[in-house]
């Protein structure tokens, strides 16, 4: 799905924040995410973090996911902090508002 500047406009107005985010099974449009985990390494942890580690960029989305399988979707929320990678930020209310695009094995399905 091509997304246009005015689309990302509309959004920012409704939620405040649009950035991007891999995620292995199809969303619904309007789905709200889970908030991410704090990771140890390569593994993931009990803690929660206080919002859902989005990309600021689709390019960063790209990157993330070039080697897993899943969909790259548009998010909107509120920006609660960075996260720790560059690009990363933790998105409130993170909602799905677009699937982007298939990322990886799932670009067969």
């Amino acid at each position: 799905m091509d997304i246009t500047e005015q689309q990302i406009e509309q959004w920012e107005d409704e939620h405040g924040t649009v950035a991007y985010r891999f995620v292995e099974d199809k969303p619904k449009i309007g789905a709200v995410l889970p908030h991410s985990s704090e990771w140890d390494g390569d593994n993931p942890t009990d803690e929660e973090l206080p919002g859902t580690s989005t990309w600021e960029t689709l390019q960063m989305a790209r990157e993330y996911a070039q080697w897993s399988s899943g969909w790259i979707v548009a998010v909107g929320g509120s920006h609660v902090r960075w996260g720790q990678e560059a690009g990363e930020r933790l998105l409130a209310n993170a909602t799905v508002l677009a699937i982007v695009e298939a990322a990886g094995v799932a670009l067969s399905r």
